[in-house]
């Protein structure tokens, strides 16, 4: 990767211009950075099928509120496939399941199960955890499954994977990188590339 942060594109409150998507994506691309998808898949999809760009998206938190191991695992795989469809792609470089509170023994099962079977089909090369509360617990459980884990700043669970530090809009990057960048125009992208010189 070209550069050592991470972005994940958001559409803007108000656009400044007809073509801010491609001028976004276009600066994304000369940063050659992971490039998340998550906020509006679809938008993206079009506009990224063919550059060649690694991508990651974060979801499946609803697999939380599973009754059961096979519905967690339907949930997750649901949200990846839909992803995937609206990208017009078969695979995503990276997925994250959204980890937004603690996990019953069976949604640990099904969320475990669905992130391994993607990754047997092709649809996932890395498999991560984006925590919002300590993610130790299901880290441990998955025995190796999660590769990387995505933060928010300021934390410091000790993990025995590398992760990346979601930063706030504005926030200075504390410590070591790489950081997750929310960016909504080509202008913040050329600030990115600013803030890693």
């Amino acid at each position: 990767m070209g550069s050592p942060d991470w972005l994940n594109l958001a559409v803007p409150v108000s656009p400044v211009s007809e073509q801010w998507a491609e001028e976004l994506i276009q600066a994304a691309l000369e940063l050659d950075a992971p490039l998340g998808i998550s906020n509006q898949p679809a938008l993206w999809g079009h506009a990224l099928n063919g550059a060649g760009a690694c991508l990651f998206a974060v979801g499946g938190e609803d697999a939380a509120r599973a009754p059961g191991e096979r519905e967690a695992f339907d949930t997750v795989q649901a949200h990846l496939l839909e992803t995937l469809c609206s990208l017009t792609r078969p695979s995503l470089d990276a997925y994250f399941f959204r980890l937004t509170g603690p996990l019953g023994e069976a949604q640990c099962a099904g969320v475990l199960a669905a992130l391994e079977y993607a990754k047997e089909e092709g649809h996932v090369r890395i498999a991560g955890i984006e925590a919002r509360v300590d993610p130790s617990e299901l880290i441990q459980a998955g025995e190796g499954r999660f590769e990387i884990a995505l933060l928010p700043a300021g934390t410091s669970w000790p993990l025995a994977i590398p992760s990346v530090r979601a930063l706030s809009s504005g926030e200075k990057p504390v410590g070591e990188g790489p950081f997750l960048r929310t960016v909504r125009s080509a202008e913040e992208v050329c600030g990115c590339m600013e803030a890693g010189r």
